[in-house]
């Protein structure tokens, strides 16, 4: 009957469902029946069929006819984002004020927010979630997720990429170099050069360039650095 006529599109509901409504179905699962329907999109399949239940929620007013693709919006006010990391269930936003907001990345809510004094570009989380890293034009610092800063460096030059290993915050600059700061104390135990190379140039004779976007292997083996207009380069950071 008018079930079979609407089961067809039941899938694209039960993935909008779970994306808008999950945690709510998690803490209720019986929201399903009278509360939840009536708030999807008045085209929707489960709409159609549930949501005129007469033991159910009543709206007026409602405009939305389809999904939507935007699952949730933050406003930032006057200020700009310029740095985004995701974590296990979090997810933090650098903003050029300097302000950095762990969401929660279920519901969206903020849970905490950091100040970094200056425009966040780089944000990174560890492999934990306990600790993260900003930076921005002339400092890196590590914060744990409580909201205490465990250390903060002055950069020589701004940092384009940094990742974590077991003992080490490792960040790329734009002056091709490659550091290791101890994840203690912020102390550096290593800082490498790496200059742009031609394919063909084993004597490093092409000029140097400032690398736009750099990229770790997940063992922190290789890297990779990108270029404008030229070739990228992979390093064996082992060696």
């Amino acid at each position: 009957g008018s079930l079979s006529m609407v089961a067809p599109n039941l899938t694209t509901d039960l993935i909008r469902l779970v994306v808008k409504f999950g945690a709510t179905m998690l803490s209720d699962p019986t929201s399903i029946y009278f509360l939840i329907p009536p708030l999807c999109p008045t085209d929707s399949a489960i709409y159609r069929y549930s949501a005129k239940s007469p033991d159910g929620l009543v709206l007026t007013g409602v405009t939305n006819t389809n999904w939507e693709d935007c699952i949730s919006c933050i406003d930032f006010d006057t200020s700009r984002a310029t740095a985004l990391t995701c974590g296990e269930n979090v997810f933090a936003i650098g903003m050029r004020s300097g302000n950095i907001t762990l969401y929660n990345q279920t519901t969206f809510q903020a849970e905490r927010t950091f100040q970094h004094l200056e425009p966040v570009k780089v944000l990174k989380f560890d492999n934990s979630c306990r600790r993260f890293a900003s930076a921005g034009w002339k400092t890196i610092k590590l914060w744990d997720r409580t909201g205490s800063q465990i250390w903060s460096q002055c950069l020589a030059s701004p940092c384009i990429a940094v990742a974590f290993d077991i003992k080490h915050v490792v960040g790329v600059s734009k002056a091709s170099y490659v550091t290791f700061w101890d994840v203690v104390d912020g102390a550096v135990k290593s800082d490498h050069f790496y200059r742009y190379q031609e394919p063909d140039d084993v004597d490093s004779n092409a000029p140097q360039r400032a690398p736009l976007a750099a990229a770790f292997s997940r063992n922190l083996e290789i890297l990779a650095l990108g270029y404008r207009s030229q070739y990228v380069c992979l390093w064996d950071l082992g060696n």
